[in-house]
Order: structure tokens, then sequence, then C-alpha cells
């Protein structure tokens, strides 16, 4: 399955860095990303008490940036990354952006 394949690729230290756009409290960083995936995440959400309260769930954890941005306004990220986890967020997006 889909977990699986992400999984293998993070055995074989494919994956060092991720971004989780549209983060919310960090439910996915925390019980997924950072527990099965991968090594540091970096959270993008717009809505600023949903990252405070992220930053208070994940503040002993390896979230390194806490970005408070929408999806379609990120012209520059500070770092690259090995995955990007857009889970709910592109239906989102209109064809515009």
């Amino acid at each position: 399955d889909f977990l699986e394949v992400i999984r293998q690729n993070f055995r074989h230290g494919l994956f060092a860095t991720a971004l989780d756009c549209g983060a919310g409290v960090g439910r996915i960083t925390e019980g997924l990303l950072l527990r099965q995936v991968t090594d540091a995440v970096d959270l993008l959400e717009p809505c600023g008490h949903l990252l405070q309260e992220a930053r208070e769930r994940l503040v002993q954890s390896k979230a390194r940036h806490f970005l408070e941005l929408s999806l379609q306004d990120v012209t520059e990220l500070p770092d690259q990354y090995d995955l990007i986890w857009v889970q709910w967020v592109l239906l989102y997006l209109t064809d515009a952006d």
C-alpha cells in the first residue's frame, strides 16, 4: 500500500526532511511523518491558532519551522524537501493557484 512504499523509502534514507502543507494542529506530523516517515518536518498552515497549537503539541519533537502561510501564497521556503505532504489541501486551490 501507499504508506508501506513511503516507509520503505524512509528506511533507505530517502526522506530526511518533509513539508506538511495544511498541517493544522500537527496530527499528521506527530502521528505519521515524524514517527514513521522522516527525520524532520516543517509545517505550513494558514490559521495562526492551529499553528500555535501545533507548536505547543510538537515542542519536544523534530518539527523545525512553523510557517503561517496559505499554500497559494508560498514564494520561498526555508529548506528543500524530500517529501511534501498535501493531504486535504489541494482541493482548496483554484485552477489559477
